[in-house]
Formats: C-alpha cells, structure tokens, sequence
C-alpha cells in the first residue's frame, strides 16, 4: 500500500473549553487519532484525546525551548514522510505565540496547510474589556519580557508566564513602578478560569504560574530601556542629518565631554551644598535662592549631557566598526561583576576599605599594570594626579614621603605631608574644591 503525499495540518485547538474548539477540527482529530500529535498535552480539554500522542519527552530533557520547537517541527517533517498526511494540533490559534509553527512554516520539505481558531487574546480582550488598537497594546512573550519591554511605552499583555523564574524577572524590571496593578489572567475559557489584580512586587508569591498564565499591564509605562533606544535613534538621526554633529570626531569631542563631566561636577557640588528638605548647611548664606527641586533638575540634566557624550563617542565607533552602545554596557557590566567578587563571588570584604583594596588589585590583575602611572589620566588635574600617585605607592607598602619629595617643591612637600595624615585616602581636590564652593556660597 503505498503511502499518500506528505502534508501537515496545523489545527488550532482554541484558548480553553472543549466547546471552542472548532465543530470541523474536532471531527478531524477524532476519525484520524492514528495520525493526530498534540504539542503537548497540558492543554488537553476533552476525555477522547487524552491518549493522542504528544511531544511532552522532549520538554523534559531539552536545554531551552528553542531546541524543543526545532525538534519538533523536525519530527513531525519526518512522521509525514513516513505517513503521508499527518496533522498537528496547538492551543489557541497556530499563528500566535506557536513558534513550532513558525519553524514549520519556514521548511519547504514538506507542505505545511493551517485551520485557525480563536486565539486567546479573544478572550484577554474580553474578558479585561479593551481595546487593543486604542490602548496601542504590545504582546510580549514573558521569557523575552526584559528585552522585548524595552521598546513599549503602552499597556502589555505578556503570555506564557509559565513558571515564577519568568513572573519574578517581570517583577525586577517593573519594580521602579511600584505601586503599580497587574492583572492575571489564569485557564481563560475553562471551568477553574481565575481573574485576579495584584501589586508588581507581589508577583513571583501571589501567582501560581502555570501553562495557561498571562499579564495584562496597564500603561503608559516607560521602562529604562526606552528611553536609552530613543536616545541612540535620536543621536543616529543627528549624525545623519545635522551639518555640526556630521563632521564630529572622537578628538573634536574631547573637549566637550571634559568639560560636559565638570559641569556635572559643579551641579553635584550644588547639590550636596543642601541639606534634605533645602535647608542650607549651617553657616552658608546666599543672596540667590535656588531650590533643592532645582539643583536635583540641573544635576539631572547635566547627567544627562554626560550620557549624550557617552551615546555619541559609541556611535562614531560603531561607524567605523569598533563597538556601539551596547558593547559598551556590556563591558561595564562584566568589569564591575568581576571587580566585585565580595558581591558576585565567594570573597568576604567588610568595609570600603578592603573594597577598594580588592578593586585595585583586581584592576592591576586584569590589565597588567606594573608602573605607579599606569591607569591615571594624564588629562587629569595635576592635584588629582598627584593624589593618585601617592595613593598607589602607599597601597604598595611603599613611603610616598620618601619616594616623591623633591628638595626642589616645598608645596610638593606640603601636599604630601596632609595626604599623609589621612592615610593617603583623602580626596585633596574634594576638600579644596568644597571649600571653594562654599566660600562662593558665603560671599556673594
């Protein structure tokens, strides 16, 4: 007997109750049950097709779910070879959120025919009463959530929040929303549907995740990230459109991200003039009122000019192939995980002390520094340098009194003799630069 043309149907099994699967499908799975495969079987609704056969082995044993819906679609390419037509059936409709269909889809060995049927988000839509055209809903699939997120502003509707790992990285990138309302929406459709508001931060405890578990958010939310893909769009336009930022380079741009972090110096200090509330610290009088509301303004924006160096010098390596932005986020973040091994490994350090002691260690360890003056800024005031300098020489068991003083600097001389009674930690140009600012508060 020879065997027919392999084919796939893909039936979609609808978002819950048996009585929403489509009166033509479950006639298919039910006088074809020798070549019916479900994905899985944790959306079984009906006694008659308990024992069709599943692809739950390979959940158990696969790495990820990517390597489960390849395999998949492999085996089913191969189960129609064998069998001529076979047919596949999903949850919900097969073309939301069934990327085994969509692998499926892109093999062109076998021909691949699909039978929709209502998707769930019929019944998320229903049952929260919106729109989703009006509302500008995004669906996010919970495991993307931390980088799919980033790119909405809106409301959200984040399905297969399957397990606490997922409702609890939902929770950290959400918790600078507190408080804020998340809607669960557990089994839609079926007999043990559950509907339910609870407060972000009680997430990963109030729900019971299962297959069957999605989020409504409701917006306008602006996750971090938005606002970074806004600004790295907004500075690709820039260098696109704008004859001055066309023609900049890293050297031209030097000079502009110096004094861009003086000025977030200067609004720091301004700031730390102040105590909470807006009271001035005793003693210092000021003709100019300027509010605590205001220099928290003027520090952010001049943060803010800082972040635009940073965005722009990224770019103009990008240009040229080097790195972009998130190289450069990257970076910083493993540098500052391995430098801190009393946080991220096993190391125990119990004061900023020791903390610092470990970082330079662990500085020196990484980038081979065997000279006192590697790794300090030439660029840096001299006060500054100097600073440094003695700082790593005390750090090495090392006098800087006897390894620096020159008979030629009597101020030399000085300076060391004050780092000196602070056991080279004090920050020279940070005492004199807040004397400076407050003589500047006293006196105008």
């Amino acid at each position: 007997m020879s065997v027919a043309e392999p084919k796939i149907t893909v039936l979609g099994l609808g978002p819950g109750s048996i009585d929403l699967i489509p009166k033509a499908t479950y006639d298919l799975i039910v006088n074809n049950k020798e070549r019916v495969y479900l994905r899985t079987s944790q959306h079984i609704y009906e006694q008659e097709f308990i024992n069709l056969k599943t692809f739950d082995y390979l959940y158990e044993n696969a790495q990820d779910r990517a390597t489960v819906y390849e395999q998949i679609a492999g085996s089913l390419v191969e189960l129609a070879k064998k069998l001529g037509h076979i047919y596949y059936c999903v949850p919900g409709s097969p073309l939301i959120g069934e990327e085994s269909v969509v692998r499926l889809l892109n093999q062109e060995v076998v021909p691949v025919n699909i039978v929709s049927a209502q998707s769930f988000l019929d019944i998320v839509f229903e049952r929260l009463r919106v729109d989703p055209l009006k509302e500008s809903i995004k669906i996010i699939d919970g495991e993307q959530f931390t980088t799919d997120s980033t790119l909405s502003s809106g409301s959200m509707i984040v399905c297969q929040c399957w397990n606490r790992d997922i409702l609890s990285e939902i929770k950290l990138n959400l918790s600078d929303f507190s408080p804020l309302a998340i809607t669960a929406l557990q089994r839609l459709g079926r007999d043990d549907e559950s509907i339910f508001e609870i407060d972000v931060n009680e997430l990963d405890r109030a729900v019971n995740p299962d297959h069957l578990t999605t989020l409504y958010i409701k917006g306008p939310i602006v996750p971090t990230g938005v606002e970074f893909v806004k600004l790295e769009e907004l500075v690709r336009e820039l260098r696109e459109k704008c004859p001055w930022d066309r023609v900049q380079t890293h050297e031209s741009l030097a000079k502009n991200l110096i004094e861009e972090c003086f000025e977030a110096v200067d609004a720091i200090y301004a700031l730390g003039a102040h105590k909470p509330g807006g009271q001035l610290e005793e003693g210092v009088i000021s003709v100019e009122i300027e509010t605590q509301e205001d220099k928290v303004l003027d520090l952010k924006e001049e943060l803010g000019d800082v972040l635009f160096q940073v965005f722009f010098h990224s770019k103009l390596a990008s240009e040229n192939g080097y790195f972009n932005v998130s190289d450069v986020a990257q970076s910083v973040r493993e540098k500052l995980v391995s430098r801190h091994p009393h946080v991220f490994g096993g190391e125990e350090l119990s004061s900023p002390e020791e903390v610092l002691d470990s970082w330079e260690k662990n500085k020196n360890s990484e980038k081979s520094r065997n000279s006192i003056f590697d790794g300090i800024p030439s660029s840096l005031p001299a006060l500054s340098q100097l600073n440094k300098i003695a700082k790593k020489l005390s750090s090495k068991g090392l006098d800087p009194r006897e390894v620096l003083i020159s008979s030629n600097s009597s101020f030399v001389t000085l300076v060391l003799d004050l780092l000196s009674k602070g056991d080279y930690r004090l920050d020279l140009e940070h005492e004199v630069r807040s004397y400076i600012n407050e003589l500047k508060l006293r006196i105008e």
